[in-house]
């Protein structure tokens, strides 16, 4: 619940999220998968397994229906609080 939250301020007080590896750095910033590199595609990538988790955490969020996500046209997404989300925030103040 406590990751729920912050997850939610962090989308509240943030404008520039867009992607989830924006998401990510502000979320976990201090971790050490930032260190470890992981495959994806055809190459390798340092900090990939935090960059699915954040996706995932994402997806979980507008599951639940606390958040809500605006595809632009360079695939780009604009995160916003809906009523659900807002009022958790409220009563965990």
């Amino acid at each position: 619940m406590k990751a729920t939250i912050r997850a939610l301020l962090l989308i509240r007080d943030y404008e520039n999220i867009h992607r989830p590896t924006e998401f990510a750095r502000l979320m976990w910033p201090d971790s050490e998968g930032w260190q470890r590199v992981g495959k994806i595609g055809h190459g390798s990538h340092r900090g990939v397994g935090l960059l699915l988790v954040a996706g995932g955490f994402l997806a979980r969020l507008k599951y639940k229906g606390l958040i809500l996500d605006h595809c632009n046209r360079d695939y780009s997404h604009d995160y916003y609080l809906t009523s659900e989300g807002r009022k958790l925030l409220e009563e965990n103040s």
